[in-house]
């Protein structure tokens, strides 16, 4: 047996592997449907996302075995860090690297290997995606270059996963200062406008990955759910690059012009019918609007939207469901109303609502941006948006 070597640039491989803060985590699913998706294309029982340590290699995620980690020292993967390419052993006992090694003479006796470097901006690599046989197997060469896409796709992972990451620690470290909150929100904003810029380029290049696999295997496996649920975490991580960008967007009317308000409401109610039907929402509101206000149409749909979807959550476990739109003039203001049968704001959030990230919502359920943006709308018409009441909970928007 040949014991794999460190690499030629060993601690900074190293110093890479720890940024990502990956070892000894839980699994997250992102990384165990690469690995489904590597073994099915692949028709092998095992498949790895294995990470090597200074003297372990340890598995993020692993089909087909129950172990977290080996030896680096009996490691295959610990040979492949050392390539720029898949590493493609048809038959272990032939190699003269691995013929004796106990994973090959024991259990689980492998005899097929390839592994696909986990290769970093840096070009180096921290570990490997690899499948693994008890008979020996060669791959087609859409296989490999399959195993090589997933690969490059589970790095992507690894970015947005150290992003989120700083994102959150950065987020607690302002919320820990209580004051310049205005200088924290710049800060928040920077960051914001920060790591939209960075997720926007892996996110497409992980869209385009996930249909180049699709369209590589074919109908051969029966994978259609798995890209399923890869395409919608990856959308939900597009929505909320988007909400980022609307977030730290200079607010100013683009186009603003003469609006009909009986015009802009009705506009409101059809582009949300499909979500207020399905939710089973009746809505109120005026069928004999006579005003006009100045402003950009498409800007004042996505804050009135932003309300309706607000209140369409927060009734969802009401008996009765609602939401009613007042409006009248006031002071030269055009004033809008909404209120709904939902259960309201509780007082240690009241103050809250506005805040940028701030939520209410499960991990996962929503980015806490859309009321923050769309009061931002509001101040660029010259307009207010301000809660006037708790429960019923009442938001109200003044235009002039």
């Amino acid at each position: 047996m040949i014991k794999p070597q460190n690499h030629p640039y060993e601690s900074d491989r190293l110093q890479s592997l720890k940024s990502y803060q990956l070892l000894d985590t839980t699994p997250e699913k992102s990384f165990d449907d690469i690995a489904k998706i590597a073994a099915q294309i692949c028709h092998v029982p095992i498949a790895l996302i294995s990470l090597v340590d200074k003297e372990r290699q340890w598995f993020k995620a692993k089909v087909g075995i129950n172990v977290d980690e080996t030896p680096r020292e009996l490691s295959f993967c610990g040979h492949a860090i050392h390539l720029d390419d898949v590493m493609h052993i048809p038959d272990a006992t032939q190699d003269k690297r691995f013929f004796d090694n106990p994973l090959v003479t024991d259990g689980p006796k492998i005899r097929f290997y390839a592994g696909a470097p986990l290769i970093g901006p840096d070009g180096l690599a921290i570990g490997t995606l690899c499948v693994i046989d008890s008979k020996p197997k060669t791959l087609s060469d859409s296989q490999l270059e399959a195993l090589r896409a997933l690969s490059r796709l589970a790095f992507e992972q690894f970015e947005l996963r150290k992003t989120n990451i700083g994102l959150q620690q950065l987020l607690v470290k302002l919320e820990s200062s209580q004051d310049q909150k205005e200088e924290r929100l710049k800060s928040l904003g920077q960051l914001s406008s920060g790591v939209a810029h960075e997720i926007n380029n892996p996110l497409a290049i992980l869209k385009g990955m996930l249909e180049i696999i699709r369209l590589k295997i074919g109908d051969s496996v029966n994978l259609e759910n798995d890209f399923k649920k890869m395409k919608n975490a990856i959308d939900r991580v597009a929505n909320i690059v988007n909400a980022m960008k609307s977030f730290t967007q200079e607010r100013t009317v683009l186009r603003p012009r003469n609006l009909s308000t009986q015009k802009l409401l009705n506009k409101i109610i059809d582009l949300n019918s499909l979500m207020i039907n399905e939710a089973g929402i009746h809505i109120h509101y005026p069928k004999d609007e006579s005003s006009f206000i100045q402003g950009d149409e498409e800007q004042l749909l996505n804050v009135f939207s932003s309300l309706i979807k607000n209140s369409i959550e927060a009734t969802a476990d009401s008996v009765e469901k609602w939401i009613k739109i007042e409006t009248f003039v006031e002071d030269g203001h055009w004033v809008l109303r909404f209120s709904d049968s939902g259960r309201g704001i509780s007082p240690e959030h009241l103050n809250r609502v506005f805040e940028p990230f701030f939520t209410t919502k499960p991990p996962g359920k929503g980015q806490g941006l859309s009321l923050s943006v769309a009061k931002g709308i509001v101040a660029a018409h010259g307009g207010q948006m301000r809660i006037t009441q708790a429960s019923p909970v009442i938001f109200e928007v003044k235009l002039p």
